[in-house]
């Protein structure tokens, strides 16, 4: 296993040059690896995805990627520490000797201490490098300190780094989005060929599409595709959902034999992150959603990677516009 070493601190406070410097100066005598954890702001690749990459004087060679699909570690806690173990496991397999691991700024609040208590027990890096101004961090770095029995090393902060504003975030990451999907092309898939993650929708069996159609009829909603799991009833419509479709269930749940149904507006999910990804696992790059053709039933999504490998589909927490321009982030239940 390679030495790892992670670097901690709040939003603005100099930890990626910091660590991009010290990392160019220890690849003199190791490989070394630099991993990126901010889905947000993220320098080695698209937002909502973890990577990794080689240092080499030139700059960072890009080594592999995974899908998180959130742009705050609050938004996916669990997939993203599952990311970063995955990179950090690929980037040793490929022969680096020493990891740099760049952290996002999410370090106030309970469930900040939770993240990060995870991720470090996860990683159990040598040491911590702390970067913090008047003690901002408090009992955090001793609390990491002790669970992974990490070496701490303070570091200052250099009075030239200043704080970024919430909206130059925001241009910077939609600049990185509209790079990633520009020049995107449409394409239909069959469902039956296609694993998904993170949402309902292929994850039960399909119901003819007559029956589809009338279950969304008896409840005065535009239903294009329906699935059964888990005596669960799920219902994809065209367009939003009407007031009061849910008091109109009984006859359906009578003729399915079955305990719920939900309905699920194709609309409200147009646009949503998609992680396209191989057979294997290998990320192929970032896609948007764009629903499901009402007459061949086809899964319709845009991106630039190539589909032809094609078998998982990640749905993100966050929807985007074709160039790059946030459209919302989804809520619970909604996909």
């Amino acid at each position: 296993m390679a030495e790892r070493v992670l670097i901690l601190g709040a939003s603005d406070r100099g930890k990626t040059y910091t660590i991009h410097q010290l990392a160019r100066e220890a690849a003199r005598t190791h490989k070394v690896a630099l991993i990126d954890t901010d889905t947000g702001q993220s320098e080695l690749g698209p937002p909502g995805t973890v990577s990794w990459a080689w240092v080499q004087a030139e700059g960072p060679q890009r080594g592999g990627t995974r899908f998180v699909g959130a742009l705050s570690p609050a938004a996916a806690a669990l997939e993203l520490v599952v990311a970063v173990l995955e990179v950090v496991r690929q980037a040793e397999a490929a022969g680096a000797n020493l990891l740099f691991i760049d952290t996002p700024g999410y370090v106030s609040g309970p469930g900040a201490r939770r993240f990060l208590a995870a991720l470090v027990q996860a990683l159990a890096p040598s040491r911590i490098l702390v970067l913090e101004r008047d003690s901002e961090l408090g009992s955090l770095p001793a609390m990491l300190a002790a669970l992974s029995g990490a070496e701490l090393t303070p570091l200052p902060v250099a009075e030239a780094v200043v704080r970024k504003s919430p909206s130059v975030r925001a241009t910077r990451r939609l600049t990185r989005l509209a790079r990633v999907l520009e020049g995107a092309t449409e394409h239909e898939l069959a469902l039956e060929g296609l694993t998904t993650l993170g949402a309902t929708l292929g994850t039960g069996t399909p119901i003819a599409p007559h029956l589809a159609r009338w279950a969304g009829s008896a409840l005065h909603l535009s239903a294009v595709y329906g699935e059964v799991a888990e005596s669960t009833l799920s219902l994809f419509v065209a367009g939003p959902l009407r007031p009061g479709w849910e008091s109109l269930v009984g006859p359906v749940l009578d003729h399915f034999q079955l305990g719920r149904v939900r309905a699920l507006s194709l609309t409200a999910l147009e646009g949503t992150c998609l992680g396209l990804h191989e057979e294997t696992g290998r990320f192929l790059g970032i896609g948007r959603f764009l629903g499901i053709d009402p007459e061949t039933l086809r899964l319709r999504l845009s991106t630039t990677a190539s589909v032809e490998r094609l078998a998982l589909l990640a749905f993100g927490r966050f929807r985007l516009a074709a160039d790059g321009q946030m459209l919302g982030e989804l809520k619970p239940g909604e996909v």
